[in-house]
């Protein structure tokens, strides 16, 4: 069994500050996207949520926000098929940034990479969800 692991994973994000690539994610899987693939598991810390209109941050104060001082990671939806591309397989969501945006967008994320068959791996302190 071959396995390839990366660091932290952020395909951009709308918060702190608005940063979008502007191929829907492409760039990724054809700058870096030949390095994880050729493996049985491609394994990654997703830093962040994954997000859909409507989801707001909720981590940070509109205060500490503005000053720069709190910092929130809000993936677009239609940046993850670009996850796919690269080669992922399994993603780690038990990190300080996987509940930036609250529960709903947590929730949304693990469907979301259950969708596009990437296993998800949850917080160790989150409880039984339905």
């Amino acid at each position: 069994m071959r396995i390839k692991a990366v660091g932290d994973i952020m395909l951009g994000s709308l918060t702190p500050r608005t940063i979008i690539p502007s191929d829907s994610g492409d760039v990724f899987s054809k700058s870096i996207g030949r390095y994880p693939t050729g493996a049985d598991i491609v394994f990654g810390n997703l830093e962040g949520a994954i997000i859909s209109e409507g989801i707001r941050p909720v981590k940070c104060s509109d205060a500490s926000r503005t000053l720069g001082k709190c910092y929130e990671f809000g993936m677009p939806d239609f940046l993850a098929p670009s996850l796919v591309k690269m080669g992922f397989t399994l993603l780690n969501l038990d990190n300080n940034h996987s509940e930036d945006y609250g529960e709903a967008a947590y929730l949304f994320t693990i469907k979301k990479l259950s969708e596009l068959k990437i296993i998800s791996l949850p917080k160790k302190d989150c409880r039984k969800r339905d």
